[in-house]
């Protein structure tokens, strides 16, 4: 033997002993050196591990699906993935010997060589080591088996791995809400907005509210803006939407028709007719937008002692039967625009007040003969008198004679004369005044009509 060779051996016995007394000739056996030892790991991982004193035990690889024959001095992981997407398994420049990495499809084992769903040798990344990177797609919640080892049944080593998964990226899709959208306009009016995107997080925003340039606060960068409308007009709004993808996707949401409309302030106006010696019928002629409210008053206060709230009413066209105790009222209409679809009412300004004298006078001239306290006309006094006066006072009814029914002869008719007649039939009161249980003429002078007493004809 030459002098060249026995140094060779030597160094060559040397290097043997060496490993053989080193790390891996007193190593412990990882606690995940089988498959049925395989450590659970999740979510994003970035994990040490080391095959000293790792055994084999994967099973063999078809060569035409993971290029090489088996992994030696293997260990292994349980993966469950919390994300649905591409995932990648990688001791790439992360380990100082040559690794290879197999993923397979579930947890069970032995790891079945059918069940593979990703394996590599090489980092394309590194040229020294000989590390690894395998890549499969992964479904949230699914679990898969990682097993990772060296290239050569004599290679042991330490390093880390990790795994990564990115979501897939779904175009963002966008529109955005606005209230209100529109209405009668009151100064200033505030809308507020809000985006509404589904597709990949995080977003970002720019909004242009559809003002002339140079308004201030034209654009807005938040998912939920506000913008105050100074002057009414139709205003188109636009929003971009920015995703999370690489690269980013811009979308630009359909424009949206905000309508602000200025108020046409009303005009009240009214006009009326007397349909009988005490009633009127009121003909509303006012005008404005878009939905009118109407509050009458009368100005006739004695006839809200008889039948409270009989003075005013929101009817349009009412009718109103005045308590005669005076020739003259001032009757007052206001009208207000509202906007039925918002809270908004026209700016302050838009009520009206119209005045008219309407003159309750005695239609027939003369004393017609009557018969007191019979009101319903039919020949006799009793309670159905009582009855026909009360709806008179309290329903809007009718009477051709008043006069007939001032059955106090008070010179009024009000809620004593039911009073009156009621003491008298069952109380024990006096009888009305004449003219009673004959026909005849008014002895007082009152200001009372009496057009017609069927009766007495």
């Amino acid at each position: 033997m030459s002098r060249t060779t026995g140094i060779l051996v030597v160094i060559f016995c040397s290097l043997l002993l060496a490993v053989l007394s080193g790390p891996m000739a007193s190593a412990q056996q990882p606690p995940n050196d089988f498959c049925a030892g395989a450590l659970p790991i999740t979510g994003e991982v970035n994990e040490l591990f080391l095959t000293f004193g790792a055994t084999t035990d994967s099973s063999l690889f078809d060569v035409g699906v993971c290029g090489f024959d088996r992994i030696f001095n293997d260990v292994w992981y349980c993966y469950t993935a919390t994300a649905t997407g591409t995932c990648v398994v990688s001791t790439c420049q992360n380990a100082f010997f040559d690794t290879r990495i197999a993923v397979f499809n579930g947890c069970s084992c032995p790891a079945d060589p059918s069940n593979v769903v990703s394996c590599n040798d090489n980092c394309p990344a590194d040229t020294v080591n000989g590390t690894s990177t395998a890549t499969f797609d992964a479904t949230a919640g699914s679990q898969y088996l990682i097993c990772i080892g060296s290239a050569s049944p004599v290679q042991f080593g330490e390093g880390s791995f990790t795994v990564s998964c990115a979501t897939p990226c779904v175009p963002v899709v966008v529109d955005f809400d606005a209230d209100p959208v529109g209405g009668v306009w009151t100064a200033p009016r505030t809308v507020d907005f809000e985006a509404n995107p589904i597709g990949t997080a995080p977003f970002t925003y720019l909004w242009s509210f559809g003002e002339l340039p140079g308004i201030p606060d034209n654009t807005s960068t938040v998912q939920k803006p506000s913008h105050t409308y100074m002057t009414p007009g139709l205003y188109s709004v636009s929003l971009d939407v920015t995703d999370g993808c690489d690269p980013p996707n811009v979308v630009a949401a359909p424009f949206f028709e905000i309508e602000i409309t200025p108020c046409v302030q009303p005009v009240a106006a009214f006009r009326f007719s007397q349909i009988d010696f005490d009633t009127v019928a009121f003909t509303n002629q006012s005008t404005g937008s878009p939905t009118l409210t109407y509050q009458w008053n009368f100005g006739d206060p004695n006839s809200e002692i008889l039948n409270p709230g009989a003075n005013t009413s929101t009817f349009v066209d009412p009718f109103h039967t005045f308590s005669a105790n005076q020739m003259a009222y001032t009757v007052w209409l206001t009208v207000t625009s509202t906007d039925p679809d918002s809270d908004w009412v026209c700016p302050p300004g838009t009520e009206s007040e119209v005045f008219h004298s309407v003159f309750v006078t005695n239609t027939i001239p003369g004393n017609q003969p009557f018969w007191r306290g019979d009101s319903n006309q039919d020949n006799k006094v009793d309670l159905a008198d009582v009855i026909h006066l009360l709806f008179h006072l309290f329903n809007g009814g009718h009477s051709n004679c008043r006069k007939a029914a001032d059955v106090n002869d008070d010179a009024q008719v009000d809620v004593a004369d039911p009073i009156y007649m009621l003491t008298y039939l069952f109380g024990g009161g006096s009888p009305p005044p004449a003219p009673f249980g004959e026909c005849g003429p008014d002895p007082s002078d009152d200001n009372l009509t009496c057009v017609s007493f069927d009766v007495c004809d």
